[in-house]
């Protein structure tokens, strides 16, 4: 039996198998075949923080933990270490303030500006405590929705976002898992949990109808389709853990930011890492997409921008040494706001407003609070309650231990200085009947832009 005219039809039928598949494949415009892997090592370094003062700046009262912008871009929310503070991003003037009690670990306005939430750990133990979520309606100030823990967390729980149409809000908890509220009707809607640690960040699809989280197993992403209770793994090898995660605008693509500075641009269409930037040299501590969805802003020791397509630095700027940005917000084509922290102590938590382009700071929102002092004797002292007078002339502050509610007595021996090095006068007007063991009171002279800087 001749058996050569089968074999030729078998590969015939396999040749036509692997062009109906590439047709398909190469068809398909939701599937990407272009790949990149980048460095910010190729790309010209990070341009400085622009010297001198932007036009307007805004003494904050308190250490500023997080912040958000409404989506109408006239309001944004200010947490800090003792309240919620309220500005008009057009005059510049507070218009409300809200207590608070919780160490805050994310600030964030609904789609359609109506409602703010809050997410943080009641401080029970040192950096841990039960986590607490609140939700107040933006007009009356009424609380709306309150969550609070049976387990304690720590300053690492409490990731937030709300779906596309506002109607809920999905948050992190310390059990290691992810809970879906219905916000109107105070009750949860779906839950997910099993992670291998709570997880960092979040981000809704465009859609409403998946939810992306960092801390799944092996440190990857997990993707989950809500209403279908369904789910899938993202990982990639060349990555650490995930700090960060966006899903893009458009709904095409997700962007994760991980520790040892890379940054995995996902295709969404078939949940592989198609783009790998190694965006930064230790962390990728924050990221977001521009509004028209082909550009990732990321920051840690600066701010770089990136291209979502080709990996392609388009710019980067904004550094300076002993800052380190811990949140960014790309809210309209020209701008981003960031917030920074130091950690070579005597700077306060900062929020700038850059313009993209220029990578010039059109205004900034500074925190006076809990800025250490030099160590005295193995122990750090640290400044707290920092009040400074509309005219700029009348400082008072408290100095403690970093251990809370032990003071310090005797001369203070207080200094302060503005961002060029330059010293102000201060003389001690405490009353007497102030315990000056607590609080101090000092007299300056008149200075338009107050950049304090104080140490024992």
């Amino acid at each position: 039996m001749n058996s050569k005219p089968h074999l030729k039809a078998i590969s015939i039928l396999f040749v036509l198998i692997f062009l109906v598949i590439g047709v398909m494949y190469f068809a398909n415009p939701s599937i990407s075949s272009a790949s990149f892997s980048t460095s910010y090592q190729d790309f010209p370094d990070p341009s400085l923080m622009p010297k001198g003062e932007p036009k307007d700046v805004v003494e904050v009262p308190g250490f500023i933990r997080s912040f958000d912008i409404s989506p109408d871009e006239k309001l944004i929310a200010i947490a800090t270490s003792r309240e919620l503070i309220l500005y008009d991003l057009k005059t510049l003037d507070e218009i409300y303030r809200l207590p608070l009690r919780e160490e805050v670990y994310q600030t964030t306005f609904s789609p359609d500006g109506k409602k703010l939430a809050v997410s943080g750990f009641i401080n029970k133990y040192v950096e841990s405590g039960p986590l607490h979520v609140v939700v107040w309606d933006a007009a009356s100030w009424n609380v709306q929705y309150e969550y609070t823990s049976d387990s304690d967390g720590s300053g690492f729980s409490g990731a937030l976002a709300w779906s596309p149409d506002g109607k809920r809000i999905t948050f992190s908890i310390p059990e290691r898992g992810l809970s879906v509220i219905d916000v109107n009707a105070g009750k949860p809607v779906a839950a997910l949990d099993d992670f291998i640690v709570s997880p960092l960040d979040l981000s809704w699809s465009p859609d409403g109808l998946r939810l992306i989280s960092t801390g799944d197993l092996g440190y990857g992403l997990r993707r989950w389709r809500v209403d279908a209770n369904k789910w899938v793994r993202l990982f990639d090898a060349r990555s650490q853990p995930a700090m960060q995660v966006s899903w893009s605008p458009d709904g095409k693509q997700i962007a994760s930011g991980h520790f040892g500075g890379t940054v995995c641009v996902w295709n969404v269409a078939n949940n592989q890492c198609e783009g790998f930037i190694k965006a930064h040299f230790n962390s990728v501590n924050a990221l977001d997409w521009s509004p028209d969805s082909g550009q990732i802003a990321t920051a840690s020791g600066a701010i770089r921008i990136w291209d979502s397509h080709t990996g392609e630095q388009k710019s980067s700027f904004g550094f300076y040494d002993g800052i380190n940005y811990e949140y960014l917000r790309w809210f309209n084509s020209q701008t981003i706001a960031t917030l920074e922290t130091s950690y070579v102590q005597f700077m306060p938590s900062t929020i700038r407003f850059w313009d993209v382009s220029t990578g010039d700071v059109k205004l900034a929102f500074r925190g006076w609070d809990n800025i250490q002092g030099q160590n005295t004797g193995g122990v750090a002292l640290e400044l707290g309650n920092v009040q400074i007078s509309s005219d700029r002339t009348i400082v008072q502050v408290s100095l403690h231990f970093d251990t809370s509610y032990t003071f310090t007595a005797g001369d203070w021996n207080i200094t302060m200085t503005d961002s060029k090095g330059r010293i102000y006068p201060l003389t001690d007007i405490t009353p007497e009947t102030m315990d000056m063991g607590v609080a101090r009171i000092y007299q300056t002279v008149p200075c338009r832009k107050v950049n304090a800087s104080f140490w024992t």
